[in-house]
């Protein structure tokens, strides 16, 4: 059985925008016979973020694990909001790093990164 999953980006295709990598993704898992939850096709970004949040804490007891796209600027603002709300309903996740202005993100914010791919590595790492 495969396992449900939540994936968190940018699924604003229906209003105009270009079909993304989460947005085919997870087109092809549902294609494939996967549970796929998505969030967020909201293109205002207080809604976006409001959405996203809302999807980790609403249907937490429906996914088994969930993908969070990771971009630099205010988006990745959203996926520290997305991944402490992961982490506090104890739902794993996986980051999925996107654009070229990370290197310069991180450069800029390295803490906040290193942070960032903490949180990820320790909620999948082995405990004990």
């Amino acid at each position: 059985m495969k396992p449900p999953v939540l994936m968190i980006g940018n699924f604003l295709s229906a209003s105009g925008w270009t079909v993304t990598p989460c947005e085919e993704i997870a087109g092809r898992l549902s294609a494939s016979g996967w549970e796929v939850h998505t969030s967020s096709d909201k293109p205002a970004r207080a809604r976006r973020l409001l959405d996203m949040v809302t999807a980790v804490v609403l249907l937490r007891h429906e996914y088994a694990v969930a993908t969070v796209d990771v971009f630099s600027g205010y988006a990745f603002f959203w996926a520290e909001a997305v991944c402490a709300s992961l982490r506090a309903v104890g739902r794993p996740y996986v980051l999925v790093l996107h654009g070229g202005m990370l290197p310069d993100f991180s450069r800029r914010w390295p803490r906040r990164v290193r942070r960032l791919l903490r949180s990820a590595a320790a909620v999948v790492a082995p405990s004990g």
